[in-house]
């Protein structure tokens, strides 16, 4: 009767065992994506992927994204998802594996960044507050169409390609935050998603050299707002 009674304990042990495997398992679970291209545009088999994303659930409503070089194993970004919505800190890396830009969210909107400068050097001493009065406008179609032929196309003429990053074949689109106060002046150049160092420098350098522009007018009034610009870099 003792032994049966030790034998059904260790059942119950092992089967509470497995159960809590399973629970801890459900909680990190990991769901992988593959990608051609850095800009994730078409999802791919893993056998043609160059970029993995890879998601875990830290908890039941938040999630850890990271996305990598397969060939490298290098960190390109990893984002913080709580129930879908950005959250907490974003980090981005540059081609050399240095953190280039950290976007800080609350309440599904940033609320400041610690950018990288022409020497891409990281400020940390101080979040660089996002004035609440600046809305981000770049998905705003009404004000996007001002500006489609003045700072994209000056930023398309202007803009060079690294001849370092030509020879190493370096490629992708870096996204340069800025904003346009109402007397059209440009300020608080950022990296907000960079590719390579050599990339990021260069787009830094032709947006912080952009002329004044007129005011961007809502309702016939002058506004300032905060803008992200995508600069596409390709060798094809």
């Amino acid at each position: 009767m003792m032994k049966h009674l030790i034998k059904m304990k260790r059942i119950v042990l092992v089967f509470i065992a497995l159960i809590f495997s399973v629970n801890l398992y459900s909680q990190t679970s990991t769901g992988i994506k593959y990608f051609k291209d850095i800009e994730q545009s078409r999802e791919v088999k893993e056998k043609k992927g160059v970029f993995i994303e890879s998601s875990e659930c830290l908890n039941d409503s938040i999630k850890r994204v990271t996305f990598k070089d397969i060939g490298t194993d290098r960190t390109i970004w990893i984002k913080v998802y709580k129930y879908n919505k950005p959250f907490g800190n974003w980090y981005y890396y540059n081609g050399n594996g240095q953190l280039t830009n950290r976007i800080l969210y609350g309440y599904d909107k940033p609320e400041g960044y610690y950018r990288c400068d022409i020497e891409d050097r990281l400020h940390t001493g101080k979040l660089v507050e996002l004035n609440k009065e600046i809305p981000l406008v770049f998905k705003d179609k009404q004000i996007s169409k001002q500006y489609e032929h003045g700072f994209m196309q000056w930023v398309a003429i202007n803009v060079v390609y690294p001849y370092g990053a030509r020879d190493r074949d370096i490629q992708g689109e870096v996204v340069v935050g800025f904003t346009i106060d109402k007397l059209g002046t440009i300020g608080s150049v950022q990296i907000v998603r960079g590719v390579h160092e050599l990339l990021d420098k260069e787009s830094l350098n032709v947006v912080k050299q952009l002329p004044q522009f007129e005011p961007v007018k809502l309702n016939e009034k002058n506004i300032g707002v905060y803008i992200e610009c995508p600069i596409r870099f390709s060798l094809e």
